[in-house]
């Protein structure tokens, strides 16, 4: 019985075994669809090691979502914090600013200790001076040693030594018993990215070291840029815009203008200062396109037309002719008369020249080669970047706005108590930081409700400035300003095909005119040849020996 009893149990507990192992398989198949070799992993440790990973399971599925929540909530409490507790300063790469913050950020100990880091030659040579003023007064307080500000300054001079900056990312350090948190993003924006490099460009061509290399190499010191987009894209602010950054003198040039000839052009290019900036708009519209080319036909048309006016009556269309081409090209500017001027032996050195168009592809080449263009900036329509900038440009708020003035004058009235005074800046703070948030907020809304890459910036501006003074209109009325622009847009559309059609349909009338002109005058110049024909062979010799018989008979 004892034997039986022991056999039944040994058989019940491997049957037991048997469906408890089917029973660990799906739970191991699972773990191997989220987490591929898992099984290998766990039968590796347990053969080579004695653990059973199996066990720590449940442990290894809690530190994961605790990972995975901990990211979303350390977002969260961070914002909260970054909200609450901390201020918080951008600074674009394109503002002055950015440089002297840099060479400050280049002088600190955290920066020296990164791990990551950008090696600089250069941090843009105007704001040096300003540095070493900044630097010369927090000398005592930032415990700095004399030789990196005795290299700080000859950067900017003599030396070219390297100025570290932290790499992109967080940086956390101390400063003056303060925690400060640098953040350094790369601008991913082409349009940012293309305004700096010309910038950068134009900053490296007007310093003196690059003319002393211009001269020392026997290359002139000119610099051209082309500025090529549809029409209300900023080329021409942006030409404006650059004159005013480096305090440079600018001389709009128009070449469509009735007193725009070789003559004035040279004798205006002659007086221009030595740094200055040259803007030529809309170079497309001078009649200077392919100039080359049609005078080149033109020429050979007036050869031919001289040669046929010769045979025909000499001394009269050989003069009109003359006196055309001389009237023509006293009072008309040339497409090489246009390049001397420009880059000739007695064109002025030291300016940037900027040239404006909205067809690139109308332009002869030799206009746009390289040593007459050294960069082309290519203009589009608004993105969702330009498009919030617009909208916060125009409803930011700042001083001079309503109230402003009135809350000025009450505060320097004499007789207002300081802590008046204090509670009203406080109150007017309040009240700008929360206009700047609801304006910020509008923006994006303004942004999703505007197509990306339709419309032009001056376009927006326009439609902005008629509610100035009204952002949540200015909100409100853009889907219907979106679909009437779209409507007028394509109404001009229609009307400029009908206007080629028709232009087209005229063209093709005078051709036929023409032609049936010339049918005419084949028609009377082949009727003229058979009267003469006909007048030769009655007045031939058989006739007149048959005159001559006659009479003697």
């Amino acid at each position: 019985m004892d034997t039986l009893s022991h056999s039944s149990c040994t058989t019940a507990a491997t049957e037991a075994s048997s469906f408890d192992a089917p029973q660990a398989q799906p739970s191991q198949a699972i773990l191997d669809f989220f987490f591929p070799g898992f099984s290998i992993l766990t039968s590796a440790c347990q053969k080579y090691f004695g653990i059973d990973l199996n066990v720590y399971i449940p442990l290894i599925i809690l530190c994961g979502g605790a990972t995975f929540a901990w990211q979303y909530l350390s977002d969260y409490v961070w914002g909260l914090i970054e909200s609450h507790l901390m201020s918080s300063v951008d600074v674009r790469t394109d503002d002055e600013i950015y440089n002297i913050l840099m060479a400050w950020v280049a002088t600190q100990r955290f920066a020296k200790k990164s791990r990551r880091f950008i090696a600089n030659t250069n941090l843009n040579s105007r704001a040096w001076f300003l540095m070493r003023w900044s630097y010369d007064e927090d000398e005592e307080d930032d415990d700095e040693d004399d030789s990196t500000a005795t290299t700080t300054s000859e950067v900017g001079h003599k030396k070219k030594g390297l100025a570290y900056t932290p790499s992109f990312g967080n940086h956390i350090f101390w400063y003056k018993g303060r925690l400060l948190r640098f953040k350094r993003s790369q601008n991913q924006q082409q349009g940012s990215y293309l305004t700096k490099e010309l910038i950068d460009d134009v900053s490296d061509y007007l310093s003196p070291a690059t003319r002393n290399w211009y001269s020392n190499r026997g290359i002139p010191w000119r610099r051209g840029y082309l500025y090529e987009g549809p029409p209300g894209c900023g080329k021409s602010s942006l030409a404006l815009a650059l004159a005013g950054y480096f305090k440079l003198r600018i001389y709009i040039v128009s070449l469509s203008s009735i007193v725009a000839n070789e003559e004035t052009l040279a004798t205006l290019f002659s007086d221009l200062p030595r740094r200055c900036v040259v803007l030529l708009e809309d170079i497309d519209t001078a009649g200077l396109t392919h100039t080359r080319e049609v005078s080149d036909v033109l020429s050979g048309d007036a050869d031919r037309s001289d040669a046929s006016a010769n045979a025909m009556v000499p001394g009269q269309l050989t003069t009109g002719i003359l006196s055309a081409a001389a009237t023509s090209s006293s009072s008309r500017l040339s497409l090489s008369g246009l390049l001397n001027i420009l880059d000739g032996v007695a064109s002025q050195e030291g300016r940037v020249l900027i040239m404006t168009t909205n067809h690139v592809e109308k332009l002869d080449k030799a206009l746009i080669r390289p040593g007459r263009v050294d960069m082309i900036v290519k203009f589009s329509q608004a993105d969702a970047e330009i498009i919030g900038a617009i909208f916060r440009a125009i409803y930011a708020p700042l001083e001079g706005d309503d109230g402003d003035g009135h809350e000025a004058a009450d505060r320097d009235a004499p007789g207002v108590d300081a802590d008046a005074e204090k509670a009203a800046a406080e109150a007017a703070a309040a009240r700008m930081a929360k206009t700047v948030a609801h304006v910020e907020a509008l923006s994006h809304e303004f942004v999703a409700r505007i197509p990306a890459h339709e419309f032009s910036p001056a376009e927006i501006q326009g439609f902005l400035m008629r509610h100035k003074r009204s952002p949540d209109a200015a909100i409100e009325h853009a889907a219907q300003w979106v679909i009437d622009t779209r409507k007028q847009k394509k109404e001009k559309e229609i009307k400029a095909a009908e206007e080629r059609r028709a232009e087209e349909e005229k063209e093709k009338e005078k051709e036929k005119e023409k032609e049936k002109e010339k049918e005419n005058d084949g028609k009377e110049a082949a009727s003229e040849k058979t009267k003469t024909a006909r007048a030769e062979h009655l007045q031939g010799p058989g006739s007149d020996s048959g005159y001559a018989t006659s009479v003697e008979s």
